[in-house]
């Protein structure tokens, strides 16, 4: 007797391979979906190693003496452009900055190193495009650190020519002491002891009374490993929640859906629909853990926890698509109704600002968002090696309902 495939599992696959051939046909939503996670895990792997380039800042240096050369000499990361001493310098500076001949100058007046020597504050101006907010946000963050390794040097120094001068003035009253009137011997005791205490001064302390370390609980590479914990799941919400929308566009808009209502296999399409969006995730996935693990990052990863991953981010991402379409009348409104959705998600997801900072409404919302627990998800399947304790199956289960009741009543 020969094996004859259930009627149910032969319309399973004749619409699973539909939507792999469509995709196939439609070679801009093909090329879009390996070329972006390509290209955006690339730039963020540009942008974690950026540390080896050089940022040109403009300078006048009106003091022109042997500190402002050390500062020059060390301020890594930098590459100064020394313009004309002139009195004109510093509005060349302002017009170098509006050609983006270079995005930062400084600027350093006369008296600087005489102010230094003389333990007063040398003053440096920047100057920066204030429309650029990126930069705006930064500039003293970057020029500070910078300065960090020329600051200590200077307090060093300092440190050291203090200590150097009180031990003088220590060795040069320890036998006077002996001839001062005894009345007087109490009082140069004690300019003995003071002097004996500004020698062991650090001065550090004068200048950063209270010092601050960041000590990260996990490993350096842990952090940077993280950064896939984000990208995956923002590109991913990003093409799914496109072609899930624009595929279900498609098949209304060519009657395709009426021919799968009539056939009473509305289950079956669904169940397709959704298998092939988590094909696509697993593509996705392989695409952007390949350029990171190619870069040299490793994750504690856990198998069971990444197969978990992919299906709580494909079923959830590819429901919300189809509910898009289901409420877009052309393709072109899926894709803006997709972007309307997944850019706020992003911005709400804490990678571009920290979500400890927002309001107590906008953090409940971003602990229900489906984003935030996908990322959250993703840091314990590929960096510590857990499963998802996210509860995202009962979830898809009740969006499933809510997809297959809306689709039934509308198509």
């Amino acid at each position: 007797m020969k094996n004859i495939t259930p009627k149910p599992l032969l319309k399973y696959w004749a619409y699973l391979k539909k939507d792999f051939m469509l995709l196939y046909s439609r070679k801009k939503y093909l090329i879009t979906f390996l070329l972006l996670p390509i290209i955006i895990g690339s730039l963020f792997i540009l942008l974690l190693n950026s540390s080896t380039s050089e940022i040109k800042i403009g300078v006048c240096d009106f003091d022109q003496s042997q500190t402002t050369l050390q500062i020059f000499n060390n301020i890594g990361r930098f590459k100064p452009i020394m313009l004309d001493n002139t009195p004109q310098c510093q509005e060349n500076l302002k017009q170098g900055i509006q050609e983006n001949k270079f995005p930062i100058g400084l600027v350093i007046n006369k008296g600087f190193e005489n102010n230094i020597q003389n333990l007063k504050q040398g003053n440096i101006e920047i100057h920066f495009d204030n429309t650029n907010a990126a930069l705006a946000r930064s500039v003293y963050w970057i020029i500070d650190n910078a300065l960090i390794p020329v600051k200590t040097e200077i307090i060093d120094n300092l440190n050291s020519e203090l200590t150097t001068k009180t031990t003088t003035l220590q060795e040069k009253l320890e036998p006077i002491i002996e001839y001062v009137p005894r009345h007087y011997e109490a009082e140069a005791e004690q300019i003995n002891i003071e002097l004996k205490n500004i020698a062991g001064l650090e001065t550090g302390f004068l200048v950063e009374p209270i010092k601050t370390e960041k000590i990260p609980i996990y490993s350096y590479e842990a952090g940077d490993a993280s950064t896939i914990a984000y990208i995956f799941p923002i590109i991913t919400i990003f093409i799914i929640l496109m072609l899930s929308s624009t595929s279900f566009i498609y098949d209304k808009n060519n009657n395709f859906l009426t021919r799968v209502k009539t056939s009473s296999t509305l289950l079956n399409y669904l169940l397709a629909k959704i298998t092939y969006f988590t094909a696509l995730t697993f593509v996705q996935f392989i695409l952007i853990f390949g350029i990171f693990f190619a870069t040299g990052t490793r994750y504690n990863v856990s198998f069971p926890g990444i197969i978990e991953l992919i299906l709580f981010i494909a079923i959830i991402d590819s429901l919300l698509g189809l509910l898009i379409g289901l409420f877009s009348e052309n393709e072109g409104l899926s894709v803006i109704f997709s972007l309307l959705i997944s850019f706020p998600l992003m911005l709400l997801s804490g990678m571009f600002f920290p979500t400890e900072t927002l309001p107590n409404f906008i953090k409940i919302i971003t602990n229900i968002l489906p984003l935030s627990n996908q990322i959250i998800a993703a840091k314990q399947a590929l960096l510590f090696g857990q499963t998802i304790t996210y509860p995202w199956f009962y979830i898809s289960i009740g969006l499933f309902i809510i997809v297959y009741l809306i689709m039934r009543k509308k198509s």
